[in-house]
């Protein structure tokens, strides 16, 4: 593509500048100011080119040292400067932006948060974490810009990621050390609902960084209620009960500003929420900082509940307001300043000053660089640390060094000199106003007895009693008081109000269970088959019946209530149901695979009978049904993310009991219709065949309903696994003398044991088997 066209600047500006001008504006945002102030560089940080017209452009010198700026090429520190870049409109810009996130959502942010979980519980770091971190942003930028720059892909969507620089990530982007040095090795203590997990990781790499990305990569209320309570573990500087993880929390994790009050996080980080009444999510504006833009009104402070309240300063205790409304959100117009250090409403609040020096740390309450949507470092602004750094640096200047040496030979101006540079006028005016002062100070002097005997007869008591001898009706009658009361509300009945307090009741019933239960767990809440149900479950069923009976399950935060408490219940019955099927099923390990021999008729073997078979049938298709309701509990159980190890050890139980079932039941058999070889149908459904075809088809064994004959069989998905022959232990006998006594009765595995395979001896129950 041919170069744009440029126009030169001839003064104002510094460097050349495209002929889309207002485009550039709106990009630049508020990078807006650096650039006006590099046009006002002292010369000797310029340089000036005559053209050959004889017009004089100024451009920046690429690797010119500024006080607030790192030492890059360009100004931001980025592949080009920030007034070159422009937005290339292809038909296919689109696609590759939307590319360019579906490769930030489905590479580091997937594999990180478990690799960071592995390694933490081996205790080996994550050395390679900023370099993965850094590559991720990287490849986004090589695959966003066209032919090399200053052309890019997707326009406004997609133009945060182009001021990346991929050395000063790896040395001084704070976000990429917080993430690395906080967050992964506290992962761990991270456990959120299923789905929340990807949908923080798309926050934290997308979401944040413009409201375009937030409205794709939201972030949902209860997946923040999940992060806010890791903040709480992991951000509090004196935590009320400290974590129980090896070495401990990382000091990071304490220094960079993580919003540990759970409430006040909440609504920090929330950008989706359900609207009252209309049943569907609107947008919520990102707010990370709120605390840097006070109130409009002094003595105005609002609390995160999002209410206002107007205090006195002088008064200590209407500071308090905020403390039992989730602590404070943003200070008052007279008091704008949030300090860093929690020494407020008994340190447990920050505190509001006037200026930042009044501030006990001397420093005002930072924002925390892993929720920030715009960090300096990724314009090339200096890092706090790094400021530091170069603000103690001894070295001078070539030229300051050489004038520091420098002998002043010039002679100081005298006294008459300095005055006669002096402009007359000024002091014309200030001799007119010294004198008429003195004027009105002796006239005050020697009028002062006149003066007060006017003022006594105008005001006072002389007045009064003038005014009296005059007219006293009408001087003291009293005028109508003004009308600036405003109409009071009508009066609320006795019904209003007692529904008024149900309903109050009824959603502090709700919102009360839903804490109690949460509190107990997320899962693993049933130890046992027929262990006492947790006093939290009826509570939690009365208050949901109470909120929906009354019609309120629309109202507040109810919908998200509502949603917890039904996953916690679900939950909670998926596992009990899976402890019962459990329970019935176990005891089959000593039926399925051996034959009952009853007493029959004497002479006549029992299986050769029709009772005998009859019997035999019952049985096995008792303890068939019970390995189904097993299978079907386990579906249930995962599905509801039920506790791992109740759910691994039923599975091992399953496969145990299928594995010692030596002919499974034909009419639960079906072929996988993927070619995945013999599957077992779902419960409640047979295969039958008919006599006179000998065509197979599918019934429902409660329904007694039919299929057709060249009916599909269920998906795969719905199927169940017979191939759990690797379950079963080796038989002790095969692996000795490769023979077994049992033969194909043996209920083991005749093959060569491997590492880790459990061996059992054949042991057949009656003597007649042998």
């Amino acid at each position: 593509e041919p170069e744009r066209p440029r126009v030169p600047v001839r003064s104002g500006m510094a460097g050349w500048r495209p002929r889309r001008c207002p485009a550039m504006l709106r990009r630049a945002g508020p990078r807006l100011l650096p650039l006006l102030a590099l046009a006002l560089l002292p010369a000797r940080l310029r340089a000036q080119d005559a053209t050959a017209e004889g017009s004089l452009t100024t451009t920046w010198i690429p690797g010119t040292l500024l006080p607030d700026r790192f030492e890059c090429e360009t100004f931001s520190c980025a592949k080009w400067n920030p007034w070159e870049w422009y937005p290339v409109d292809f038909p296919n810009s689109t696609v590759i932006c939307q590319e360019v996130q579906d490769d930030l959502t489905k590479g580091f942010a997937v594999y990180a948060p478990d690799m960071c979980r592995r390694l933490k519980e081996a205790n080996l770091p994550y050395e390679n974490c900023k370099k993965d971190y850094c590559q991720m942003f990287d490849d986004a930028v090589k695959k966003l810009v066209h032919l090399e720059g200053p052309g890019y892909y997707g326009r406004d969507t997609c133009e945060p990621f182009l001021d990346f620089n991929r050395s000063l990530c790896e040395k001084e982007y704070r976000d990429a050390q917080v993430f690395c040095d906080c967050f992964c090795p506290m992962m761990p203590l991270f456990d959120p609902i299923p789905g929340c997990e990807e949908e923080v990781m798309h926050f934290l790499v997308l979401g944040k960084r413009s409201a375009i990305l937030a409205e794709k990569y939201p972030m949902s209320p209860l997946c923040a209620a999940d992060m806010c309570r890791w903040f709480e573990l992991i951000g509090n500087p004196l935590p009320p009960n400290p974590v129980d993880i090896a070495y401990g929390v990382p000091n990071i994790c304490h220094v960079s500003g993580l919003p540990f009050k759970p409430k006040q996080c909440e609504r920090q980080v929330t950008t989706v929420g359900a609207s009252v009444g209309m049943g569907k999510n609107v947008q919520i504006p990102y707010e990370p900082c709120p605390w840097h833009e006070p109130t409009k009104e002094d003595d105005l402070m609002e609390c995160t509940d999002k209410t206002t309240h107007t205090i006195n300063p002088l008064e200590a205790d209407s500071w308090a307001v905020c403390a039992e409304r989730n602590f404070r959100w943003t200070c008052p117009k007279n008091f704008p300043v949030m300090c860093e250090d929690l020494d407020c409403d008994g340190s447990a609040d920050y505190c509001c000053q006037t200026r930042v020096d009044r501030c006990k740390t001397g420093e005002e309450r930072m924002c925390p660089p892993m929720l920030m949507s715009d960090l300096g470092e990724w314009h090339g602004l200096l890092t706090p640390g790094a400021t530091v750094s170069r603000g103690t640096t001894t070295t001078l200047d070539p030229l300051d060094a050489f004038l520091m040496r420098t002998l002043v030979t010039t002679t100081a101006a005298s006294v008459a000199t300095q005055y006669e540079a002096l402009p007359m006028p000024l002091i014309i005016t200030a001799s007119v106003g010294g004198a008429f002062v003195c004027i009105l100070a002796i006239c005050a002097f020697i009028f002062k007895e006149h003066f007060t005997v006017m003022a006594h007869s105008l005001v006072g008591a002389p007045r009064l009693l003038k005014a009296v001898w005059s007219d006293p009706i009408h001087v003291f009658t009293a005028s109508p008081p003004p009308d600036i009361h405003p109409a009071l509300p009508p009066l609320k009945s006795a019904a209003q109000l007692e529904k008024e307090r149900l309903d109050d009741q009824a959603n502090t019933a709700l919102r009360s269970g839903v804490d109690a239960a949460f509190q107990r767990g997320f899962r693993g809440l049933c130890a046992y088959h027929g262990c006492p149900p947790p006093a939290e479950e009826d509570t939690l069923i009365w208050a949901m019946d109470a909120v929906r009976s009354r019609g309120l399950d629309l109202m507040g935060e109810n919908p998200i209530l509502l949603k917890r408490a039904e996953t916690w219940l679900r939950t909670l019955h998926a596992e009990r149901g899976l402890l019962k099927a459990s329970a019935q099923a176990r005891p089959e390990l000593l039926i399925v695979g051996n034959r009952q021999n009853l007493q029959g008729l004497p002479g006549k073997p029992w299986l050769s009978t029709l009772e005998g078979q009859t019997c035999e049938g019952e049985i096995r298709d008792l303890a068939w049904s019970n390995i189904e309701a097993l299978s079907e509990a386990i579906k249930t159980a995962k599905e509801a993310s039920a506790q791992e190890n109740l759910l691994k050890n039923n599975k091992a139980l399953l496969g145990e009991l299928i594995a010692r079932t030596r002919e499974l039941p034909a009419d639960r058999c079906v072929l996988d219709p993927e070619g995945d070889g013999l599957k077992l149908l779902p419960k409640g459904h047979q295969r039958a065949i008919k006599g006179f075809t000998g065509e197979s088809y599918l019934y429902h064994k409660e329904t007694r309903l039919a299929g057709d004959v060249d009916e599909a069989p269920p998906p795969s998905e719905l199927l169940d696994d017979v191939a759990t022959d690797a379950a079963r232990p080796v038989c002790a006998d095969y692996a000795a003398g490769r023979k077994c006594r049992g033969g194909r009765r043996c209920p083991w595995r005749h093959q060569k044991p491997q590492p880790g395979d459990a061996m059992r001896e054949c042991i057949l129950r009656n003597e007649d088997d042998r």
